[in-house]
């Protein structure tokens, strides 16, 4: 199954990915967070904020990890919870620490995962809205 989601990123950095493709890349369902990646990458570099859509495979991805071990205020916000809350949901089962693979709990409570791997860059484009199709195969993937 192929997945599209976005990638935030500057407009110095898209090229290389764009031209070469990437081998690691963290994704996002979420447009909004992806454009605040973008941001912070343009700012780092000085350049301007770009959004990729990315095509990836299930095979391909992983939990985002940092995600759920230093929480964005997004994140905690879209929980309303502060980091300590945070942590004592994860201590207590309220929300799901996943393993490495378990892309899907990664995308449930962060809106993000890890893409791993050989990422061509025909699986990459400029901005564009994922599909109702992403995003119902999406949610059918979370919910199973």
């Amino acid at each position: 199954m192929v997945i599209r989601l976005y990638h935030g990123t500057s407009s110095a950095n898209a090229k290389s990915i764009i031209l070469n493709g990437a081998t690691k890349l963290y994704l996002t369902i979420d447009d909004e967070q992806a454009d605040y990646y973008a941001k912070i990458a343009s700012e780092e570099d000085g350049s301007e904020p770009v959004i990729l859509v990315v095509s990836v495979t299930e095979e391909q991805l992983c939990a985002d990890l940092p995600s759920f071990n230093e929480p964005l205020s997004y994140i905690l916000n879209n929980h309303n919870v502060n980091e300590d809350e945070w942590f004592e949901k994860i201590k207590n089962g309220g929300i799901i620490y996943p393993k490495i693979k378990d892309w899907k709990t990664s995308l449930k409570y962060t809106k993000t995962v890890l893409a791993i791997g050989k990422i061509s860059p025909s699986q990459i484009t400029l901005d564009g809205d994922l599909y109702e199709e992403d995003l119902l195969l999406i949610e059918s993937a979370i919910i199973s």
